[in-house]
């Protein structure tokens, strides 16, 4: 039963272009990443789940990320999904009230599902021919999930989990569309594994994939968890309840970084490599799209500006703060300066690049929830 008071529905285009025209032809709103700053984009999803008239938003997959609201009911793809590991974060939303709700794909009836190229096609074995065939794997698995050639959990888990966490509909789960009653018992061990043909490290590929992506989408809702406290007294363990920009504490790290900044500019270097990190707030660019090329009154500031660096240094001068980066990073610094230093070092996160200070803003999340 569709509650029309609070229930919703989410429709997933592929492009913005198809996104603004599906909204216009709904007369709903749409949500893609060029929508607005993270201001109107929180308006436009208050707007849409206040209104208990339009039960629809059109969105591209930026609404894939850390948005949980609990009584979304279903949830309709127009066209096939990118990968199985989209579609899981997207179908996702629903049903998160723990009341039945649906995934609907939507295809063109010019749809065929696509022959994906073997192994033994091309012998010759290079980088360029390891990526064109994963993407082919994801976009098989896709097609293979559309057909319903076989339990939907199947395709799902074989794809996003290890071989030995293959499953099918047991008889405690709503059943999928493809299996007319639950299975009494589990998947034979002999079973677990893919059916489709995988090359050596596909399977590792795509869970490194499926963590990364998770990863990140932790990072970003944490970082909106985590809005209008000071987090260098929360590291401290001190009184927090305020903003980092009325901290009497900020100007000694506005010192170091300035401090930072300058002794490599001596040096001819930049404290951390362009594309690495946000100049302003340090978060990566798949967090903080302010140098995007757009809209200058949509990038004229960071969203999360006061989380990183002020986080670290708090880190770094609490009473356990050399101890605790020691034991998850295993480095010991002699002092403020080389901690800094290290800090800005290219490293990768959320399957892109980043600099270290955004693992430890990361890891001291996950601190905070303990």
């Amino acid at each position: 039963m569709f509650d029309h008071s609070r229930d919703k529905i989410v429709v997933y285009v592929r492009t913005r272009d198809e996104a603004d025209d599906l909204a216009s032809a709904l007369t709903c709103e749409s949500y893609t990443s060029q929508t607005g700053d993270p201001r109107e984009k929180k308006n436009i999803l208050e707007r849409w789940t206040g209104n208990a008239g339009q039960p629809f938003i059109v969105a591209t997959t930026a609404l894939a990320e850390g948005f949980d609201y609990p009584h979304v009911r279903l949830v309709v793809n127009v066209n096939e999904p990118e990968s199985l590991v989209l579609y899981a974060q997207e179908s996702g939303r629903a049903g998160r009230d723990g009341v039945k709700a649906y995934s609907l794909v939507l295809l063109p009836s010019t749809w065929e599902p696509q022959v994906c190229a073997t192994e033994d096609e091309e012998p010759a074995r290079n980088l360029r021919y390891d990526l064109s065939l994963r993407k082919q794997r994801e976009r098989q698995a896709v097609h293979r999930y559309l057909r319903g050639e076989q339990c939907y959990r199947t395709s799902l888990t074989e794809n996003l989990d290890i071989a030995s966490h293959r499953r099918w509909c047991m008889t405690e789960d709503v059943t999928c569309d493809v299996c007319p009653s639950g299975h009494v018992e589990p998947i034979p061990l002999s079973e677990r594994a893919p059916k489709s043909k995988q090359h050596p490290g596909l399977d590792a590929i795509q869970r490194e994939k499926l963590q990364a992506h998770d990863e990140l989408s932790r990072y970003k809702e944490h970082l909106v968890a985590v809005r209008g406290i000071c987090l260098l007294c929360r590291a401290c363990d001190e009184p927090w309840d305020h903003k980092f920009s009325e901290c009497c504490q900020r100007y000694k790290l506005f010192e170091q970084r300035n401090k930072t900044r300058r002794r490599h500019g001596v040096e001819g270097k930049t404290w951390f490599k362009p594309f690495t990190a946000c100049f302003w707030c340090c978060n990566p660019q798949s967090v903080c799209h302010r140098a995007d090329n757009g809209d200058e009154k949509q990038n004229k500031r960071c969203s999360d500006k006061d989380v990183v660096l002020p986080l670290c240094h708090g880190i770094y001068v609490s009473m356990q703060g050399i101890s605790w980066i020691q034991e998850r990073f295993g480095r010991l610094f002699s002092s403020v300066d080389t901690f800094f230093d290290w800090l800005g070092e290219e490293t990768n996160f959320g399957g892109g690049s980043a600099i270290q200070a955004v693992r430890v803003a990361a890891a001291a999340f996950q601190q905070f929830e303990t």
